[in-house]
């Protein structure tokens, strides 16, 4: 029933003007008050108390807001309702924190039922009660909605179309610091700050506009700090479908997303470690494929080398020895000679001592000569030249080396000694004719001037001439004494005598073993 309700309208559209004065006409109850221009001045002179107040449509020539702004600042207990041929919800969030309660369309205002919710509007605010879900006949079960409240983890809440909080549950308030008086019946922008007010208005709007319900995430800044929800806002209508308030349901979805954070970094590092080693496992490929190719280069040599190449552990025994040491040695195969002592190879083992002896005192050993044995027990001279092994420069674990067959060159050596002998004995030969002969010619010329002196002149010129043949043969003597003193001293020779031996200084081996 309507009682004496007071309604002020200000607009300068005509249309608007004329409907509502014909909508009053025959209500006694009703007041109507029509500012026909937005005039500041006429709006600060009404000092009267009204219920509803209906703004006409923005236009260009006015400052809409401000003007809605100074009506919510001079009659901060009226609703105020905007008539609009249409809102974005750009500016539905503008004119909601300007101050406005509710928006009916042009096409609704047109409608003759029109006025009947301007009343129902003016009757509430009237009252100053606002529409409860409680006290409802939807809402029965009174006891169970209000445990349902208390005791949900989401946040529940409930708006009148202007934008007042109608309900808030424990959880609501709780998130946000809050008193039931701090939010009841109290909007968004006077709760909350601007980017959560403007979030929570804008859904609020885009229910009413779209008249559907629709989920969205949403992060509000709360008094725990930063949180993220998956928010569900819907409308809530009346037993005619009439949607009369907004409600929204809120769950935390903080841990969810501080997960889904450390998921995307953990799976971005992954990433970035599987970028890192596939990268490493191609340089490690090229450098795999670059030994393998060394490392059959280096086989190659091993298996073709004629020298041999070996290795000792540091208790003496052969652990890898090149195939080459088959044809050398004598043996079927090079394997036969590994895990064998090394001393195998000499044929006298003794004089081994004198090579470890050294190879110990300087590290390594170059162009050690020794007699080596055969598979056979047959010898051969080999030329060894080896170096240390050891950990961490410290400690002792065997040597390796190279073996050289030098057998060539020790028979050239020998040969080139025979020669050497031959020589010297042909001198010392020559030095001895030369004297033989020099000595019979003087007793044969002696006796010719005695006997036969006539004949003396004769045989004198014959005995010359022997003379001069043994002159030349004694400078050819010194020609090849110059030569054999040559050979000695280039070649290190030591002679001892026609019937001596001729050996190199450095030999060791007795050489009536090889």
């Amino acid at each position: 029933m309507i009682n004496n309700l007071s309604i002020l309208v200000i607009t300068d559209d005509l249309r608007i003007i004329d409907i509502l004065k014909r909508s009053v006409e025959c209500i006694e109850d009703i007041r109507l008050k029509i500012l026909d221009s937005y005039n500041t001045d006429e709006i600060n002179g009404c000092d009267h108390l009204f219920n509803c107040i209906i703004l006409g449509p923005e236009h260009e020539g006015i400052e809409f807001f401000s003007i809605l702004k100074l009506v919510r600042c001079k009659f901060a207990d009226s609703s105020i309702i905007i008539i609009t041929g249409g809102i974005s919800a750009e500016k539905g969030l503008k004119a909601i924190k300007n101050g406005a309660d509710y928006f009916i369309s042009w096409e609704e205002f047109k409608n003759p039922d029109f006025f009947d919710r301007i009343v129902e509007i003016s009757e509430k605010n009237k009252n100053n009660t606002f529409f409860s879900p409680a006290n409802s006949d939807e809402f029965k079960e009174k006891w169970f909605i209000e445990a349902f409240l208390s005791n949900d983890e989401a946040l529940i809440s409930v708006r009148d179309l202007t934008g007042r909080y109608l309900i808030a549950n424990a959880a609501f308030k709780k998130l946000f610091d809050l008193k039931t008086n701090d939010i009841i019946y109290r909007r968004d922008h006077d709760i909350f700050s601007d980017i959560t007010a403007d979030q929570l208005v804008s859904a609020h709007l885009k229910v009413i506009e779209k008249n559907v319900a629709y989920s969205s995430e949403k992060t509000f800044q709360t008094a725990c700090g930063v949180r993220h929800y998956v928010a569900i806002f819907f409308p809530v209508r009346d037993d005619n479908s009439k949607t009369i308030m907004t409600g929204m349901i809120a769950t935390d979805i903080t841990k969810i997303k501080e997960m889904e954070a450390g998921l995307k970094r953990n799976h971005m590092e992954l990433i970035r470690s599987l970028e890192d080693l596939a990268h490493t496992e191609e340089e490690l490929e090229e450098k795999y494929r670059d030994l393998l190719i060394r490392d059959q280069e280096i086989r190659d040599i091993f298996d073709n080398i004629r020298d041999v190449f070996y290795r000792v552990d540091e208790n003496g025994y052969i652990t890898m020895i090149s195939p080459s040491a088959s044809e050398m040695f004598g043996y079927s195969s090079h394997l036969d000679l590994i895990n064998q002592k090394a001393e195998i190879l000499w044929n006298k083992p003794e004089f081994r001592k004198d090579f470890t002896r050294k190879l110990l005192k300087e590290g390594f050993v170059q162009d050690y000569e020794f007699v080596a044995k055969k598979a056979d027990d047959s010898v051969l001279w080999v030329s060894s030249s080896v170096r240390i092994l050891s950990y961490d420069n410290r400690s002792y674990s065997g040597y390796e080396g190279l073996l050289r067959d030098i057998s060539e060159r020790k028979a050239f050596e020998q040969e080139r000694e025979a020669m050497l002998l031959q020589i010297e004995k042909n001198l010392g030969e020559l030095a001895i004719l030369n004297d033989g002969i020099r000595n019979p010619l003087t007793v044969i010329l002696g006796y010719s001037s005695m006997l036969t002196p006539d004949l003396y002149e004769k045989v004198k010129v014959q005995v010359k001439k022997i003379d001069d043949m043994v002159f030349q043969l004694d400078k050819q003597w010194n020609r090849s004494s110059h030569v054999f003193h040559f050979l000695k001293r280039h070649y290190g020779y030591d002679m001892e005598g026609i019937s001596g031996n001729i050996t190199r200084e450095n030999d060791k081996p007795d050489n009536s073993t090889y």
